[in-house]
């Protein structure tokens, strides 16, 4: 239009016209503006609902407890419970203490301070803390640790080490420092409220900016609260195939929290220190995958704790205390007498697909993982504000292709060193001479001092893993001592009532009625169902010539098979006939006696034969098929035992408990 406007001979015309391309331009320029302010207020917007979504908490296991720390479920206890209190160990002793809520077992919180035996005392009088030092240099509760104490650290992180990697973990290394936007991802950013609970690092000697600030620069570092963050942040941006998975690192690293010193008596000695030193487990699965794993990581933990024999317990964590990524948490609490209380030592959470989403943590599922919905497929990262993240050559193939799921990330406290120290010194103490510190046997070879002038060992039970993966109990010695079948079959019972949750005793009870429900049911289902086919003489020939067809190169399974049908037939026509006779059904008439008169010729006597000698058969065939259902049955009763318990047996004995006190 500008040369058009130039290309105008006619003055009048030509000022008209560039009146118009005046008036255009300036409509331009004011879109131009407008467009510019609502890209700022699209990117602002888009900054605050990032900003939002990574706050969100992630969702909860439906089995978690709703509520305060009051409302956590205890869901097992281990170690040398000979040192806590006798009403302590009564209470955990009783065969209905698992599942119980802690608000309902006050019994288990009414522990009483020890100063004897109080952690801090111990290790001042012998000089392996140096508390001067530290305000000194930088402040309360950042200690000094000495001569054995500090050896014990070492040990205790070499110990933790050392089973995590015979766990199929692998080693790492991490640094103490992460991006403050890695910190978000992974669910640690603090709300504005407890901005002063992270350490941030000061560059160039510029004051940190708020957390709060949308403009607040992604780069700035904070020091690491634990190596969960730095871990998780290694796997970013990453995709992988599903038959590669599980990953698996372990990494000792210093923990940084600035909240210690603000919770009075709770932060007294080493319980609660600005920085520490913990054994970290990371693990990336699969979405099926990660519930086993947080039993599993559950069980290594235990493993690491009832090595060194502590008393302890573990609690299923209640909402209130699962932080913003975890889905389900357990907590490991030892006792410490010195303290008169149980204290935290190690969590273990499933952060399901948390982290991932917000660390683009993808994989690409096997064919064969049936279980997983097509809806947990990962959506592109494409268009995703802020979410881009750098990704190396090899993995950013697996990006170019479609069906990706976001993975499962979980975390577990191998060792927390003060915490574990703390317990170790409270409830071992010193030698009878006062100057040797106690510790177990486990550590020996650990130790990295010479323990002839500073320590005393003493013997306990050592759990070994050998190669099959199953466990082996020594003394201290190194002295296989074999366990018996009871003993094994009981550890079995245990192990697997304490992943479901619940407690042997209720676990075995569940059992039995299963077992019962499992036998009635289905006999009753397909007892109806051959009625309704009117299939049940068929399906009793059928068996029946099943179990007459013998070659002489049959298996002596397939024998053992046929022969089973045989007895399951004829057993199934005796107990018929017995309730016949009981109830009057089958055309028999009740109440009466076996006569010398077969069953067939009192069934054709009838005037409905044929319809009574179908429901003996009827009857006869559902018997025979359930008795084959055996193994189906027991693997049943096996898989829902846990469940059962916990839903229907459990619940009965709170409410008979609840009944119990208040008559």
């Amino acid at each position: 239009m500008v040369k058009e406007v130039e290309n105008i001979t006619d003055p009048d015309e030509k000022k008209q016209k560039e009146e118009i391309l005046n008036q255009r331009k300036s409509k331009a320029n004011e879109l131009k503006i407008q467009l510019k302010e609502v890209q700022n207020r699209v990117d602002t917007i888009n900054q605050e609902s990032q900003y939002i979504r990574l706050k969100m908490p992630n969702l909860t296991h439906p089995y978690a407890p709703i509520g305060s720390i009051l409302k956590a479920n205890l869901i097992g206890f281990g170690g040398n419970l000979d040192l806590i209190p006798g009403p302590m160990r009564n209470t955990l002793q009783q065969s209905d203490v698992i599942g119980q809520k802690l608000e309902d077992i006050s019994e288990l919180e009414q522990g009483q301070p020890n100063p004897n035996r109080d952690h801090l005392t111990i290790v001042q009088q012998c000089g392996w803390v140096d508390s001067p030092a530290s305000h000194t240099v930088a402040g309360p509760n950042w200690p000094y640790l000495l001569g054995p104490l500090a050896a014990l650290e070492h040990a205790l992180v070499n110990y933790a080490m050392d089973v995590a990697i015979r766990n199929g973990f692998t080693p790492a290394v991490v640094p103490d420092v992460v991006r403050r936007d890695i910190l978000g991802r992974a669910g640690f950013s603090p709300r504005e409220s407890e901005a002063g609970q992270v350490y941030w690092v000061q560059q160039d000697g510029d004051s940190r900016r708020e957390s709060n600030r949308e403009d607040a620069n992604d780069w700035d570092l904070a020091l690491a609260g634990t190596a969960e963050i730095a871990l998780g942040g290694m796997f970013a941006g990453t995709a992988h195939e599903g038959s590669n998975l599980p990953l698996q690192v372990v990494a000792s690293s210093h923990a940084f929290r600035a909240e210690a010193g603000a919770r009075g008596q709770d932060s007294r000695g080493l319980y609660r220190v600005h920085q520490f030193t913990k054994v970290e487990m990371f693990v990336v699965c699969k979405q099926s995958e990660s519930e086993p794993w947080l039993e599993k990581l559950r069980d290594t933990q235990e493993d690491i704790i009832q090595g060194l024999g502590l008393p302890y317990r573990v609690l299923d964590m209640p909402t209130e205390e699962l932080g913003a990524s975890a889905y389900r948490k357990y907590d490991i609490e030892a006792w410490m007498p010195g303290r008169g209380s149980w204290g935290e030592v190690s969590s273990a959470s499933n952060c399901t697909e948390y982290q991932s989403r917000r660390l683009l943590i993808r994989y690409r599922p096997e064919k064969s993982d049936l279980f997983e919905s097509s809806e947990a497929e990962a959506e592109s990262v494409s268009g995703i504000p802020g979410y881009a993240l750098p990704q190396s050559n090899d993995q950013t193939r697996l990006d170019a292709g479609e069906g990706l799921r976001w993975a499962h990330t979980l975390n577990a406290t191998a060792v927390a060193v003060p915490r574990i120290i703390v317990a170790l010194v409270e409830n071992y103490g010193l030698s009878s001479s006062g100057d040797k510190l106690r510790l177990p046997v486990t550590l020996k070879k650990y130790w990295i001092l010479s323990d002839v002038d500073s320590i005393e060992w003493f013997g306990q039970e050592v759990v070994e893993e050998i190669g099959t993966g199953a466990k082996r109990i020594t003394d201290s010695n190194g002295k296989v001592k074999k366990a018996s079948l009871f003993r094994r079959s009981l550890d079995s019972v245990r192990q697997a009532a304490k992943r479901s949750g619940t407690d042997p005793a209720s676990m075995v009870v569940s059992f039995m009625i299963l077992h019962e429900l499992t036998a009635i049911l289905p006999l009753i289902a397909i007892f109806y169902i051959l009625c309704a086919l009117g299939t049940g003489a068929s399906v009793m020939q059928w068996l029946l010539d099943a179990s007459d067809k013998q070659s002489g190169q049959e298996s002596g399974m397939m024998t053992g098979m046929r022969a089973s049908l045989r007895d399951y037939i004829q057993e199934g026509m005796q107990r018929a006939e017995r309730y016949g006779r009981k109830k009057g059904w089958f055309g028999f008439e009740k109440g009466s006696q076996v006569q010398d008169v077969e069953v067939d010729a009192q069934i054709k006597a009838s005037p409905n034969a044929e319809a009574i000698a179908g429901t003996f058969a009827n009857a006869v065939a559902a018997y025979a098929i359930t008795k084959a259902l055996l193994p189906v049955r027991l693997a049943a009763c096996v898989g829902f035992a846990g469940p059962f318990a916990r839903w229907t047996i459990e619940p009965i004995k709170r409410i008979i408990r609840r009944n119990g006190k208040s008559v």
